[in-house]
């Protein structure tokens, strides 16, 4: 039953959900996995996601539908019928007292615990939407329709989260028609989510890849270059309703059975119900076709920085019990750690997020346990033990001599078996970020993330941070690979897996300046480290405060 909405004063608007539903005569076949054909069983979903929407937090919602005449013209509008006729966006609030029709319907209850026999429950269910399939899809006429209909509300008001456009269809759209970032260019950052209605459960759906790798055909490809990638706040939606979402996984259903389009649907009620700032500030925009790259955040030429976060993301992982590269990165975070404890310029608070197959950990140990970010000026005081070493140096005449030196251990934390990319934990770093700048003078503040990693990470599962955060890599391969040191292009790297790290890594702040006395550092230069030292951390951090 349609209910009243909780909060019909909300003075801001969440978003905008667009259902852009195939109407060609292809949704009159059955629906895998059901007893319907493909348009009741979506028209079904649609309208209860609406009488969902009616009572939830406030959005803008559109349904569209799209089909060719036997002439082949497309054609796309709106749906509303009744009192919302003519409309195109309409608010959640409106929906409640402007159904179309209410009919009785039989739901089926299940047995206590899922034993027994189901009861019968007759309710009554409110109408918004009612399908009419013929002719043949025109999905060129539906993003056309979808360009018109969004500046009119989302892009007009630059709100608070991007449009979410979830399409289902029985046809999968061509090519060509996909092509162009013509999905794009409806509204910026548009959150293009599609599913492809199966007509049998003998063919297993696929469910949100993180690559194109194995799907069949160019069409298909195609659709999952137009896909978004999942915001985890959709996607921890998706795995709370026991569907395996991956890392970098992309909003795209080929084959979907009646469960699948229905939990697809619902990403409709989490997208409403996500706080705010859930999809970054400009939201989390689709990511081009494989293989192009990211653009990744970069330090403002025009901003004067004054303080930096620095954030050090260590990667536990020894896939090999005699390797060495896991305590080499340890020490190099260490040595990292000392240094800016010796800089104490008083402008950089630093942070540490550790992980491994166990999942990761917030904070130091010891001395500054329990402290989310640690003032440069306080380091000092907060090692949890010092070491004597040896170092060797030059005597001045040929020779080497032996010089016993003590440095600090802030960092002592134990290796872990290999871990996946560490996604959940660059998005627990973006929030961690976005508290200490809002409390430090957000515009004022430059948050920066050095990755020390192993690298060893699919391409697939490669996923930019949120928001504005640098994302600095610093490899130390459990193989040997090139040695590669802030590089502006990728023509010297090899290895897939550190392609796809340097297409979403940030370019190094302050490079401009320190390419004027640093000949390894070009314009552009990006930063990325392999298999040497990230000698220029400091260099660049004196760099890009000293505008202030």
């Amino acid at each position: 039953m349609s209910r009243s909405p909780q909060n019909p004063t909300a003075a801001t608007r969440a978003g905008t959900v667009v259902f852009l539903i195939d109407e060609s005569h292809g949704m009159a076949a059955p629906v895998a996995g059901g007893i319907r054909t493909k348009a009741e069983a979506v028209a079904t979903a649609v309208n209860s996601m609406l009488n969902q929407l009616a009572c939830g937090p406030p959005v803008e919602v559109a349904v569209v539908g799209y089909r060719a005449s036997g002439g082949g013209r497309g054609e796309a509008s709106p749906r509303w019928a009744g009192r919302l006729a003519g409309r195109g966006l309409v608010r959640s609030e409106e929906l409640a007292a402007a159904t179309l029709s209410v009919e009785e319907r039989v739901r089926r209850i299940p047995g206590a615990r899922g034993h027994g026999p189901a009861r019968a429950e007759t309710i009554r269910f409110p109408i918004w939407y009612v399908p009419a399939p013929e002719g043949t899809a025109a999905f060129d006429a539906a993003v056309a329709c979808c360009r018109q209909l969004l500046p009119l509300g989302a892009a007009a008001e630059r709100p608070a989260r991007p449009p979410l456009i979830l399409h289902v269809g029985s046809a999968l759209p061509a090519a060509d028609v996909l092509g162009g970032a013509s999905c794009q260019a409806v509204a910026a950052g548009a959150l293009w989510c599609h599913l492809h209605l199966g007509a049998t459960t003998r063919i297993p759906p696929t469910l949100y890849p993180s690559t194109d790798a194995h799907l069949p055909g160019v069409p298909l490809r195609a659709l999952f270059s137009a896909s978004c990638i999942l915001p985890e706040v959709l996607a921890a939606a998706l795995r709370a309703a026991q569907v395996p979402v991956p890392p970098g996984g992309r909003a795209l259903v080929y084959q979907a059975a009646i469960g699948d389009l229905i939990r697809f649907v619902a990403l409709a009620k989490a997208y409403a119900a996500a706080p705010d700032g859930a999809f970054g500030p400009a939201g989390s925009p689709a990511a081009g076709p494989p293989g192009e790259p990211q653009d990744a955040p970069a330090a403002s030429s025009a901003r004067s920085y004054q303080r930096a976060l620095l954030i050090l993301l260590l990667d536990r992982s020894r896939r090999d019990p005699t390797d060495s590269a896991w305590s080499r990165r340890r020490q190099q975070a260490n040595d990292l750690v000392g240094s800016l404890a010796r800089r104490g310029g008083g402008d950089t608070h630093l942070a540490l997020v550790s992980y491994g197959s166990d999942g990761f950990q917030v904070g130091f140990d010891g001395p500054l346990a329990g402290r989310p970010t640690v003032a440069d000026t306080e380091l000092a005081g907060g090692a949890l033990r010092w070491e004597e070493h040896a170092e060797k140096r030059s005597n001045g005449i040929g020779g080497l001599v032996e010089v016993k030196r003590a440095r600090p251990i802030f960092v002592d934390r134990g290796p872990s078996p290999a871990a996946d990319f560490p996604a959940a934990a660059l998005e627990t770093i973006s929030r961690l970020a976005a508290t200490h700048c809002k409390g430090h003078g957000a515009e004022s503040v430059l948050p920066i993330v050095l990755h020390l990693t192993g690298g060893d990470f699919p391409p697939e599962s490669v996923r930019p941070a949120s928001g504005q955060l640098l994302l600095y890599h610093w490899i130390t391969p459990d193989k040997p690979q090139r040695t590669v040191v802030y590089p502006a292009d990728a023509a010297a790297i090899g290895d897939p897996r550190t392609l796809a790290l340097w297409r979403i890594t940030s370019p190094l702040a302050g490079a401009e300046q320190l390419a004027e006395r640093r000949h390894s550092v070009v314009a552009g230069a990006r930063g990325l480290v392999v298999g040497a030292k990230f000698d220029l951390l400091i260099d660049s951090l004196d760099a890009i405060l000293s505008r202030a």
